[in-house]
């Protein structure tokens, strides 16, 4: 089924059924249909949701519910998928997407969120005779019986790579990680990641203030999820969200303070405000203006915009008044390292995707390299988990060019604290962060770091 067609665009029937929970589910509905019809992120899925359906009329539980209805719909898909075709003699035709989307949103609740079985399964039935579905009813009425009288069986079937994750991906990191590590990366595929903070000062303090945990020099985690534009400290901008891993790449550089930092690809800022409280004189630049918008409003709110200066630009046309010394490119990339926070990542992505951003990365890195001046750091980042995108194209650049060299990360580089410093850094020098949520902090995004200098 996830050869669903594309276009035309994926609009779902309003309905006016006055049932209790039917409006929150006609809007999961519409904003799944956004994700894997129409192939928007998240993000911009929601954006449609709350303009263009009841999202405002619903109550702040009942968005909360669709919300998470949605990424855990897209967390567990691959396995969702499964154990529909478990039930199903022969697959639904391509048309029938929104019967299939009905049996995905019924699933997760009966698995996944303990949705009371009547609730989940007539609520679906509402579905199906409000949408273009009502002939597949019965249909839906089976599958999700028998999911929901079969689920502890469900839940404790012993499942392949290719169970868990798409096809593609599954495929790609048994060849090149191996079985054990990818079943490894499957586990926390499925898992929800907890809340990292990056704090301008006084971790330990911040700590206890918000309830967490502190795991690297300026990080913090919190024990909970609560709304985090509600936390203490939140309006004052002592601190911003940002992934553990992420935090790791400003710390590859020698000291910065007074230096002045090229910071590509900067929106929407997380490292360029880790620069910035870290006494860098930083110029951040990226090619999307709405991103930088973000990156504006992130500055303001933690009042280090003064020490930044914004450009909207292609890098590969950009061209400094002085060589930089310091250069972090955040490349564009996959994000497949973000799939516990982005589940939807690995169902709109594929490896001619990946491909096409490999070609990407080389033309910037290149343009780095040749604008950087003599002695310069460049730290290379992406959050992918493709070795394209990471120890490939670095080996790649190294064996082309005779004016660049790999610099090796060392430990007490990473800026974190406790057993999660003990990353294993390669051989030869770079540093590949993977989703582990059987560390002794609960994992982190997955990243590829190198630091290379300018000869």
């Amino acid at each position: 089924m996830n050869d669903t067609p594309k276009a035309p665009e994926y609009k779902a029937k309003k309905s006016p059924k006055n049932i209790p929970g039917f409006t929150a589910r006609q809007v999961a509905l519409q904003f799944l249909g956004y994700i894997l019809f129409n192939r928007l992120t998240f993000d911009d899925a929601l954006l449609k949701t709350q303009s263009e359906t009841q999202w405002n009329n619903l109550d702040n539980r009942d968005q909360s519910f669709v919300r998470n209805l949605i990424i855990t719909s897209l967390r567990h898909h691959t396995k969702i998928e499964y154990f529909i075709k478990l039930y199903m003699k022969k697959s639904l035709p391509r048309k029938a997407y929104q019967a299939h989307y009905i049996l995905i949103l019924g699933a997760a609740q009966l698995l996944y969120l303990e949705t009371p079985p009547h609730a989940a399964i007539s609520l679906s039935l509402n579905l199906a005779d409000s949408n273009d579905a009502k002939h597949f009813k019965k249909l839906i009425n089976a599958i999700l019986g028998k999911i929901n009288r079969e689920q502890d069986k469900l839940r404790f079937l012993t499942l392949t790579p290719e169970q868990i994750l798409p096809k593609w991906v599954a495929q790609k990191w048994q060849n090149y990680y191996g079985e054990a590590i990818t079943l490894q990366l499957a586990k926390a595929y499925s898992t929800q990641p907890k809340m990292d903070l990056t704090v301008k000062s006084n971790p330990q303090d911040w700590a206890k203030k918000l309830d967490a945990t502190q795991i690297g020099d300026l990080t913090i985690r919190l024990n909970n999820r609560p709304a985090f534009t509600q936390l203490e400290g939140f309006a004052d901008g002592e601190f911003w969200a940002q992934d553990a891993a992420a935090a790791i790449a400003v710390h590859l550089f020698d000291d910065v303070k007074g230096k002045n930092v090229l910071d590509l690809c900067a929106a929407p800022g997380g490292k360029t405000m880790q620069l910035a409280a870290m006494g860098a004189h930083v110029t951040a630049i990226d090619i999307n203006k709405n991103r930088l918008k973000r990156l504006e409003e992130n500055l303001e709110r933690t009042k280090l915009a003064k020490n930044v200066t914004i450009i909207q630009a292609d890098i590969r046309k950009y061209e400094p008044e002085q060589a930089p010394t310091h250069i972090l490119l955040d490349a564009p990339c996959s994000a497949t390292g973000t799939m516990r926070k982005h589940p939807e990542i690995l169902l709109l992505k594929s490896h001619d995707d990946v491909t096409k951003l490999k070609k990407i990365q080389t033309e910037l890195l290149n343009k780095c390299i040749d604008m950087a001046a003599k002695g310069a750091q460049i730290i290379y980042v992406t959050c992918s988990l493709e070795p394209e995108e990471g120890e490939k194209q670095i080996d790649s650049i190294i064996g082309r060019r005779l004016d660049v060299a790999l610099e090796p990360i060392t430990e007490a580089q990473l800026g974190l604290i406790g057993e999660i410093a003990q990353l294993k850094i390669s051989p030869k020098g770079w540093l590949r962060i993977l989703p582990d949520i059987d560390d002794p902090i609960g994992g982190m995004d997955g990243f590829f770091m190198a630091k290379l200098r300018k000869i």
